[in-house]
């Protein structure tokens, strides 16, 4: 059974998520995606920006507009442009309840554009897995709370949290900066991404719970 969603009846505008980190196969797509939907169904007017020059997010986007069961999926807007090019798509912000924006799997190259861009959104989530990803990320984590942003971490790809890995890294994480109230379970409904699909497409995927709380917690968060 899902969880209750929050009220949306009145939705603030042009509010901005950040799903960032500095490198890639951390989860930024996944969490976009799902996030995306959720805004969606909720009633929100909501998009994806697309800044990963992997594309990962368009051709997730494509991909369900493809799919056999696309009639039955709820429809959702993924605009695709370039890190260095942020402060043109930053500008209709405001034509949305919420603007969802996809970070590059890396940094190189692209450093005074995220250094920038993380300064002005609304909220940031930094995805983290269970591996030796922290030492990368807690520098960035260290930035943006000097500059008094609205980060956490968000820990993805958990298989068992219960797993000694799990827990040294979300030890450590709390150790440098705020925490996101749920972790993102390794979870095979989370990956029929590659098809197209959410965990909020169907009532029984695994994983919708974790993605209802993350959702609720984002709405707080950002005030939505």
């Amino acid at each position: 059974m899902g969880l209750p969603a929050l009220d949306t009846s009145k939705a603030a505008k042009g509010r901005t998520l950040l799903i960032f980190a500095p490198k890639g196969g951390v989860g930024k797509s996944t969490i976009a995606m799902n996030l995306l939907v959720a805004a969606t169904q909720h009633g929100y007017k909501a998009r994806g920006v697309d800044l990963d020059p992997q594309r990962t997010l368009s051709n997730w986007d494509a991909y369900r507009r493809e799919n056999p069961f696309s009639k039955h999926l709820t429809p959702v807007e993924v605009v695709p442009s370039h890190i260095n090019d942020w402060r043109t798509v930053w500008e209709s912000n405001a034509d949305y309840d919420i603007s969802i924006y996809d970070f590059p799997p890396g940094v190189e190259g692209f450093q005074d554009s995220i250094y920038s861009l993380t300064g002005r959104g609304d909220y940031v989530l930094i995805p983290f897995g269970p591996g030796h990803e922290l030492p990368h990320l807690i520098p960035w984590m260290k930035r943006l709370l000097e500059r008094e942003r609205k980060v956490a971490f968000c820990m993805t790809k958990v298989i068992n949290p219960n797993y000694t890995g799990a827990r040294v890294a979300k030890t450590e994480a709390v150790k440098h900066g705020p925490c996101t109230p749920v972790d993102i379970p390794m979870r095979d409904d989370i990956l029929r991404s590659s098809q197209g699909f959410s965990v909020f497409d169907h009532p029984k995927f695994r994983g919708r719970d974790e993605f209802q709380i993350l959702w609720n917690h984002v709405c707080q968060e950002i005030r939505l």
